[in-house]
């Protein structure tokens, strides 16, 4: 039988030092760790926002009076290409419209005018007149997941591009007194930014920013959206020239370009 000798407290010190110096290493290679997925995450949102924004547009709407002096820009709003001509925008933004026009994050500004209205679910289809984007989003095949990352984006109050991060909140949400069935997210929304795109982490669009859940008219942590899955329904079922064979698709990146 072996026999341990007695620990001194020498030597019981240094086992503890010993322990002590494991201890900081394991923390500070957990806190190397931590640091590193954040600075990943950062730069997986730079890289989606840069991919993003050239497709993201800017919305003034004039609703003209009896006379023409009387025009005014009364609407402004957010919207998205889906292909190199044609915008997705929400119904309200665009309702009434006697002028619409787009302006892009580079501020240039094209006219546009509606090809298609879908009023019940507060959404809209704009084609613009010239060149258009050579970037566009594509919109997601499914319903959004609750917990799935997102981001908003859009032009609020007619600053600049904005975009915000979040998460899908409820993967079915209905706003009080009314019958469509939106989802919900937590990522910021102000007015200006509706009809902008909710986008998954994989550039896809997830939903067309619709409306916010707010007693003051701007952001209370609620926001709505119209998924994209019903979107390309809507869009498939109006049967809109050469958009049918793009928006089926499929991908692992949410972006396209002009060939």
């Amino acid at each position: 039988m072996k026999f341990k000798p007695p620990t001194t407290p020498s030597v019981a010190l240094s086992l503890l030092v010993k322990r002590l110096h494991l201890v900081q290493l394991a923390y500070y290679f957990l806190l190397i760790c931590s640091v590193g997925s954040v600075a990943y995450a950062d730069q997986q949102s730079e890289i989606l926002i840069a991919r993003v924004k050239p497709a993201v547009v800017s919305i003034d709407v004039s609703r003209g009076g009896l006379f023409a002096s009387l025009e005014q820009k009364s609407t402004q709003g957010s919207g998205f290409y889906i292909s190199p001509n044609h915008v997705l925008t929400a119904w309200h933004v665009v309702q009434s419209a006697k002028k619409v026009t787009v302006t892009n994050w580079e501020g240039r500004s094209v006219p546009a005018g509606i090809v298609e209205a879908w009023p019940e679910s507060d959404l809209a289809l704009i084609e613009v007149e010239g060149l258009g984007s050579d970037i566009f989003l594509k919109l997601a095949d499914q319903l959004p997941r609750e917990g799935e990352k997102a981001m908003s984006m859009g032009y609020p109050f007619g600053f600049n591009l904005f975009s915000s991060e979040g998460m899908v909140s409820s993967a079915v949400a209905k706003p009080k007194g009314e019958s469509i069935e939106l989802f919900a997210t937590d990522a910021v929304v102000n007015p200006g930014m509706s009809g902008g795109p909710l986008v998954g982490q994989n550039g896809q669009v997830l939903g067309i920013l619709s409306r916010i859940y707010s007693s003051t008219g701007s952001f209370a942590g609620i926001t709505f959206a119209y998924p994209s899955e019903r979107i390309k329904l809507l869009l498939g079922e109006a049967g809109i020239p050469g958009m049918g064979s793009r928006l089926q698709k499929s991908s692992s990146l949410g972006f396209e370009s002009r060939q």
